[in-house]
């Protein structure tokens, strides 16, 4: 059935820190069933930490209203200088074009009224507005395409990648996080996921990425058992590091791959993945799923030699905030 067409002048928003988890339960639970069906995670943790947050009014963003019944809403975090958008969704009745950039500029707006905010990312997984590299309220949207992949192989054997002497693998443990966050920021110096996630900038950031990944459900449930550092002998520096979470019971994620520069081409990266993969199957898991960025061609096919395929397109985006915004007018915009 083909999406309710609507016009700005039709709709209205409203702070997200008006409404209760309440409110918003039917919306939420029609989002947990679109991810599980298309993406096959459970969004039920995440949907349980937006109501938690709403119930305490400690959530920022904007609810689209239609004769007052929410249709769609986003959230945000504020990190000091960044304000990340957390998501973005609306029901499948109103989902279409005009409408999903409709709420996508007002989010953008209203997280860039707040005080300190000069940048705006995001990953959008379940829009389906196609963004351009294109100017919104005077300022340039940056776009990097995205992939998320996923292998149904786990009870496929891999055979073992020859790392020779030099190299001894050893579970994740919570010791090495110093390790992984210099070795992120030293392998991401000018990486294009650098330009999507400015925690890979600094080991400060990087540390607060590694932190949120282990402790938060953003990327599912840490799973260590799955989680691994490559260690080169001669130094004891860290020179690989994968994580790993799982995102339904039987589905498992791999949050992190990153490989030293110089390790890069001798098949360590596979040797991670394989690993990581065996240990999932291990924990009864039938199925794993990645992200990456499209143009990254050498990771993309790492996986896809490891057994992953696409199976959805998204978008993530930077959006550098001007210190005065104004905002045209979207109703007169639309007509």
């Amino acid at each position: 059935m083909a999406a309710t067409r609507l016009t700005p002048c039709e709709l209205e928003t409203v702070e997200l820190n008006l409404f209760s988890g309440t409110d918003l339960q039917p919306l939420l639970e029609e989002q947990q069933e679109y991810w599980s069906k298309y993406l096959r995670w459970s969004f039920n943790s995440t949907k349980q930490l937006v109501m938690r947050n709403l119930n305490v009014r400690n959530l920022n963003g904007v609810v689209l209203t239609k004769a007052g019944r929410p249709i769609g809403y986003s959230f945000f975090i504020q990190e000091e200088r960044k304000a990340l958008i957390g998501d973005l969704f609306l029901s499948a009745a109103y989902r279409n074009k005009s409408t999903e950039r409709f709420l996508f500029e007002t989010t953008l707006h209203r997280a860039a009224k707040h005080p300190g905010v000069r940048r705006i990312e995001g990953q959008l997984l379940t829009l389906s507005l196609s963004l351009q590299n294109e100017s919104v309220y005077g300022r340039p949207l940056q776009i990097f395409r995205r992939l998320f992949m996923m292998t149904d192989a786990l009870d496929y054997s891999l055979k073992p990648y020859p790392t020779g002497s030099h190299l001894r693998f050893a579970p994740w443990a919570n010791h090495y996080l110093d390790s992984a966050a210099r070795l992120i920021t030293h392998t991401y110096r000018n990486h294009v996921d650098s330009r999507i996630n400015d925690q890979y900038h600094s080991y400060d950031g990087a540390r607060r990425f590694l932190y949120n990944t282990l402790h938060h459900p953003g990327c599912g449930t840490f799973h260590q058992p799955a989680a691994l550092v490559a260690i080169h002998t001669p130094s004891h520096e860290i020179c690989g590091v994968c994580l790993a979470s799982l995102v339904e019971s039987r589905v498992g994620h791999i949050t992190q791959v990153c490989v030293a520069p110089h390790m890069i081409g001798q098949g360590l990266g596979y040797e991670l993945l394989r690993r990581s993969l065996s240990a999932f199957r291990e924990s009864g898991c039938e199925a794993a799923g990645l992200t990456v960025t499209e143009s990254n061609n050498r990771a993309v096919r790492l996986y896809e030699s490891v057994g992953f395929h696409t199976i959805h397109h998204f978008q993530a985006f930077t959006w550098e905030v001007q210190e005065h915004l104004t905002t045209p007018d979207l109703c007169q915009k639309a007509n």
